[in-house]
């Protein structure tokens, strides 16, 4: 289940039962996999393969060689979604 303003990038997958939490950014060619839990305000990067659950607030990004992901506090993760960066 996708939750309230999430973002997912072209042809990324979410898998059965896997639920995304509000405000969440998917990357291009992510994939979610089934019964994983993404916390709301999460940035995954592009290319991504979640298996395991990810906290609130944390960005994921895949290496070269291995996935590495990280907890921010809630203003640096708002200072990186795109709503605070668009002012109209």
């Amino acid at each position: 289940s996708l939750e309230d303003h999430c973002f997912c990038g072209a042809r990324s997958v979410i898998g059965g039962g896997a639920s995304v939490g509000s405000q969440t950014f998917i990357g291009i060619n992510c994939v979610v996999y089934d019964e994983t839990k993404v916390g709301s305000q999460c940035i995954l990067g592009a290319c991504g393969a979640i298996k395991r659950n990810v906290a609130d607030r944390t960005i994921v990004k895949p290496q070269a060689s291995y996935m590495e992901s990280k907890s921010y506090p809630e203003d640096v993760i708002e200072s990186k979604l795109m709503y605070k960066c668009i002012i109209r």
